[in-house]
């Protein structure tokens, strides 16, 4: 029972978990594209 418990508790917050998760990953690829910046311009540039 205490699995269920624990569900019912947990249910209300799932929206903002997953917008915190959502968050986190898209800044995680913001993160990413800010360090290869360089690198895409230079093969945009390069391939023209």
């Amino acid at each position: 029972m205490q699995s269920a418990e624990n569900h019912r508790i947990i249910v209300p917050f799932l929206p903002i978990l997953h917008g915190i998760t959502y968050a986190a990953k898209h800044a995680q690829l913001l993160n990413e594209l800010v360090e290869n910046y360089e690198y895409f311009e230079s093969n945009l540039l390069d391939s023209s």
